[in-house]
């Protein structure tokens, strides 16, 4: 029985594996791809709430754990960057979630989604999760509308692990092309993303895990360390400022 039990393990396992390589090797990371599940175009102001995201991986699941807040972070200094997004501040986003006792938040869906949204004042909620098997790494992201709990749209981006600000700067075009489906590639190009350490957002994200569980002098050596492996990492900087004030 036993014996019978690992064989379909590994053969799950395989099939995993041979899915996403076949993904990646078939829709290669490329930030001028065309974008997908574009909805009519918004004619009022929205603001979004960025929540953690899921760490489904299967290779280095321990060590890209601090990817789930730091991804999150991530995405939300780029999208607060474009003009006419609301996007929430992680803080109040985090003091919410910890209020409810919700460490991840990537499978929340319906009645709680829509409790979060109408707290936090959100019309949208980003919910999402990542898994890295092997040399491909996939990142699965949804948009749910507060105001029916239901998923308004989904995507995903799936490359190397080493082309992480690639696919993050790809995942971004299509958040905006989804809120605003005529605007949104234009307003994701005149982003500017300078970021190109993996192990930096690992330091970085690692910095806002330790911030989150109030441990300054952890979070600052973090910090240090991502401006370190990147010198112009800016959000490490402005971290490091903020937590040297008094």
């Amino acid at each position: 029985m036993k014996t019978r039990h690992m064989i379909a393990f590994a053969a799950t396992f395989a099939t995993a594996a041979v899915l996403l390589t076949a993904s990646c090797k078939t829709a290669p990371v490329s930030v001028d791809a065309p974008m997908a599940n574009r909805p009519a175009t918004l004619s009022e102001p929205v603001r979004l709430a960025v929540l953690y995201f899921d760490n489904n991986s299967v290779t280095d699941r321990e060590e890209l754990d601090p990817f789930s807040k730091g991804l999150a972070d991530t995405i939300i200094t780029d999208l607060a960057a474009v003009e006419g997004l609301t996007v929430v501040e992680r803080t109040k986003m985090a003091a919410l979630l910890d209020e409810m006792a919700l460490g991840q938040t990537g499978a929340v869906e319906g009645a709680t989604a829509q409790r979060i949204g109408r707290l936090l004042g959100a019309q949208r909620l980003l919910v999402g999760s990542y898994v890295a098997l092997g040399p491909v790494l996939r990142i699965d992201s949804r948009i749910i509308d507060v105001e029916t709990g239901r998923v308004a749209v989904a995507f995903d981006v799936t490359g190397s692990p080493d082309d992480f600000f690639v696919l993050e700067e790809l995942l971004v075009r299509k958040i905006l092309s989804s809120i605003d489906s005529r605007q949104g590639a234009a307003r994701a190009a005149r982003i500017s993303i300078s970021r190109k350490s993996l192990k930096a957002l690992l330091s970085y994200s690692r910095g806002i895990a330790f911030l989150d569980l109030g441990d300054k002098a952890g979070a600052e050596l973090a910090f240090r360390e991502a401006l370190r492996l990147d010198p112009s990492y800016r959000e490490a900087e402005l971290r490091l400022k903020h937590l040297r004030q008094p």
